[in-house]
């Protein structure tokens, strides 16, 4: 009976442990204690990625600090991908910048990751970065066309 009872807790300890860990966008695994709850927001634009990049950079200098800024290869695709790590407050943000597949010289996809100190997902922070870079990118095009 008492190893029956352990097998169980054995089990329990490994679905639970399995369902709590999540990859971040530069390719990395972390740990949270909310196992199945998801911190990640998608975007697609209808600009260039180089546009999308500048609008990010300039949202996340804005609102907080950018930390690191790298390109990643991307695993089935010959594009690479910019990511963004930066800090607003306390929490941790990750932003992601591809190409898309159905048009990659017009259309960026954008996947912003958010979480707090103790690993708890934000998604508010992420959906203020993504308004943010929507209306940075809105101000970027009326700047040309007022040029």
């Amino acid at each position: 009976m008492r190893t029956l009872q352990s097998l169980f807790l054995i089990a329990i300890t490994l679905l639970v442990g399995s369902g709590c860990n999540f990859d971040t966008l530069d390719d990395k695994s972390k740990f949270t204690l909310i196992p199945g709850r998801t911190n990640t927001l998608d975007a697609q634009f209808d600009r260039p990625t180089a546009d999308v990049e500048a609008a990010v950079r300039a949202t996340l200098s804005t609102l907080g600090t950018i930390t690191e800024e790298k390109r990643l290869p991307v695993a089935d695709e010959e594009v690479t991908k910019n990511v963004f790590t930066a800090r607003i407050n306390t929490r941790h943000v990750r932003v992601s910048v591809k190409p898309s597949k159905e048009s990659p010289d017009v259309i960026s996809d954008m996947r912003i990751q958010a979480w707090t100190k103790s690993r708890n997902p934000d998604l508010l922070i992420a959906s203020e970065i993504k308004l943010a870079v929507y209306s940075a990118l809105v101000n970027a095009s009326l700047k040309q066309t007022s040029n």
